[in-house]
């Protein structure tokens, strides 16, 4: 039996999770802008916004975040930590580049708003068993879960192409519901509670 006394099997692991959160964060916010400029302006690409540079990075280090903590949490935890991460990030730089001036309380309460419901948006499909993506011998949550617990126990030293591939797809397609309330719900504007 192959054991990593190393602990590179770890890092591999938060390295994938990192890899297609940043990648999933990406995606998922340009989906996001595609649904809403949809809604809002119809065919009318010449009025189209897409989110700013700093939402853009927040999403993908608030992916890297999430994913990086995928192989030890579930999927409500690593949703609300990616949520919270890609808001924190997104608001900061856009104050730091002078294009935004929010408070501290505007920061913390939008993220811990924004990542509460990427939590629950996960929690819930999460609970809704779907065969063949979270129901299952060999659906790609049981095959995610097999390959973390792996790593993380240094029973396998490298993932191949096709696993990391099912990996980012239940990635994906948990992303799905939050990045749908993102494009319809806020269209393009700062959900902020009362601060």
């Amino acid at each position: 039996m192959y054991a990593d006394l190393s602990g590179h099997s770890i890092i591999l692991a938060m390295l994938i999770g990192a890899g297609i959160g940043l990648v999933v964060g990406l995606a998922s916010q340009l989906v996001s802008d595609v649904v809403s400029n949809a809604i809002t302006y119809k065919k009318d690409f010449s009025n189209w916004k897409m989110s700013s540079w700093q939402t853009y990075v927040g999403a993908g280090l608030g992916g890297a975040i999430g994913g990086a903590l995928t192989p030890f949490l579930d999927p409500v935890a690593t949703g609300f930590i990616t949520g919270v991460s890609s808001t924190i990030t997104s608001m900061g730089l856009s104050n730091l580049t002078g294009v935004s001036n929010y408070s501290f309380g505007e920061i913390i309460g939008t993220s811990l708003l924004i990542g509460s419901i990427a939590g629950i948006t996960a929690g819930i499909l999460d609970n809704i068993k779907i065969p063949h993506i979270n129901s299952g011998r060999g659906s790609l949550s049981a095959i995610t879960k097999q390959i973390n617990t792996k790593l993380v126990r240094e029973r396998i030293s490298n993932v191949s192409i096709k696993v990391i591939y099912k990996m980012a797809l239940l990635n994906t397609i948990y992303s799905i519901p939050f990045t749908l309330f993102n494009g319809v719900f806020t269209n393009n504007v700062v959900l902020s509670p009362m601060c």
